[in-house]
């Protein structure tokens, strides 16, 4: 027998056990979902993925592992293999890091770990490997390809890229990326790009120079003249793209950023920090139509006037099975900000348990620093930005029932929140999904002041 597992965005948790019985081969193929495996047993297995993490750790289980072969492909996706693995093991990915972190070597086998563009650590009682290479010990052998580093062989390596792509948002299209990648030696990761399309919104540059590139950490310099959103649970542009199209209301605001960051970015185990310093001018944007089935719908982008700030930013990261976290903290000559999102997950083959807690706060008194509340992505049942102020707090809870066939999952989810800037009346609404063929279709309704039934269509993501 064998164990085939899919998913768009989510993941799945395999333990082993000793004893017998395991299956012979294991295949799990996914979007974004990750794939954890704890106390590997002796199976082929293959994991697929597009931007999915994998992670094996704890001790082998099982005695039959002889000619079993692992291959695990990532786009994206970071990849750490925490345990001693007897067997064959072919890592593939394209912009992903690799870490193998042994506390003993196994007796056998072979890793071959290979990548695009992303940074590979190799860590063991006397084998150490954190480029491309080959080392050996015993029985066992490790050998590192990272495709980037095969090109030229010189000591300056100029590289020119030309990426086509389409990104759209209210009616703006992003209709070309150039950019020119220059690298020298392992110490400055240079990388400029350029974009051209109709309107001020759709243009802009960035360019970042990585310095003491570091699989656990590095120094960064970056310059930028972009377009951002004020919030922290804005949707991706495509998403807010679709929801504009069909509810003109839940088109998110935009600002203009222009300026300079630099800093230091760590990662201990499974927490990210990154640390750093920015100058930047905010500016606002003019006046977009916002695309709908009835045509378009002019809507003002946020006011306010255009202002120059200088600080610091201290911004944390943690992921786990089941649990993801983000914080960021900002000062400024003119003000303070701070925000956290954590999100927690309970799934089983046939439920799913999500809730999303989010809080925020700023001394700033105008926009763009202010915090939003209402639509999709926060409270629905309201109107977008139903609600604004310099503190707010969300709590979303969904249980969904998963049915591994056209349809994904149905749903029931209840959320709470509110923005404020005096005491007001939470936002609270009830509502019902269900996901099929990579959409998730929901209906809700808002409960207090302001709430009203609403119907919305989005691309699937985790809860």
């Amino acid at each position: 027998w064998a164990l085939a597992l899919s998913g768009d965005s989510a993941s799945f948790t395999l333990e082993g056990s000793e004893g017998e019985g395991y299956p012979p081969w294991v295949k799990v193929t996914t979007f974004a979902g990750d794939l954890y495996l704890k106390n590997p047993f002796p199976a082929r297995l293959e994991f697929s993925s597009v931007s999915g993490d994998f992670l094996v750790s704890g001790e082998p289980v099982g005695k039959a592992w002889k000619g079993v072969s692992w291959l695990v492909r990532t786009v994206s996706g970071r990849v750490d293999v925490l345990s001693p693995l007897p067997c064959s093991l072919r890592v593939a990915t394209g912009t992903g890091a690799i870490r193998v972190e042994l506390a003993e070597l196994p007796s056998e086998g072979h890793y071959w770990l290979s990548t695009a563009s992303g940074p590979v650590e190799v860590k063991g009682p006397g084998l150490e490997l954190r480029g491309p290479g080959r080392r050996e010990k015993a029985g066992f052998s490790v050998e590192v390809e990272v495709a980037q580093a095969e090109r030229g062989g010189g000591w300056l390596e100029a590289e020119a890229r030309l990426k086509p792509r389409l990104v759209l948002d209210y009616a703006r299209v992003d209709g070309l990326l150039a950019g020119l990648g220059l690298r020298l030696g392992s110490l400055v990761d240079a990388w400029g790009a350029w974009r051209a399309g109709p309107g001020r919104p759709a243009g802009g540059a960035s360019l970042s120079l990585q310095l003491v590139r570091k699989p656990d950490g590095g120094l960064w310099l970056g310059a930028y003249d972009s377009t951002s959103y004020g919030d922290p649970w804005a949707p991706r542009l495509l998403e807010n793209f679709l929801g504009t199209l069909l509810f003109g209301e839940d088109g998110r605001d935009y600002f203009g950023k222009k300026g300079g960051s630099g800093g230091l970015w760590l990662r201990l185990g499974k927490l990210g920090l990154k640390v750093g310093a920015f100058s930047e001018r905010l500016y606002p944007l003019e006046r977009v139509p916002a695309l709908t089935l009835l045509g378009p719908e002019p809507r003002d982008n946020p006011g306010f006037d255009e202002l120059e700030r200088k600080g610091g930013f201290l911004r944390l990261g943690y992921r786990n099975p089941g649990v993801e976290a983000q914080a960021l903290a900002e000062a400024w000559d003119g003000g303070e900000r701070a925000w956290l999102w954590a999100a927690l997950a309970r799934e089983s083959w046939s439920w799913g348990l999500y809730l999303n807690l989010g809080a925020g706060w700023t001394s700033a008194g105008d926009e763009p620093f202010l915090f939003h509340l209402g639509g999709v992505y926060t409270v629905p049942g309201y109107r977008e930005d139903e609600r604004v102020g310099r503190t707010a707090y969300i709590a979303k809870l969904e249980l969904a029932r998963k049915l591994h066939w056209l349809v994904q999952s149905v749903s029931v989810f209840a959320d709470l929140g509110d923005a404020f800037s005096a005491e007001t009346e939470p936002l609270v609404s009830l509502g019902a999904g269900l996901r099929f063929f990579g959409l998730s279709v929901r209906a809700s309704k808002g409960l207090t002041g302001g709430g009203r039934f609403a119907f919305y269509l989005r691309l699937a993501e985790k809860p």
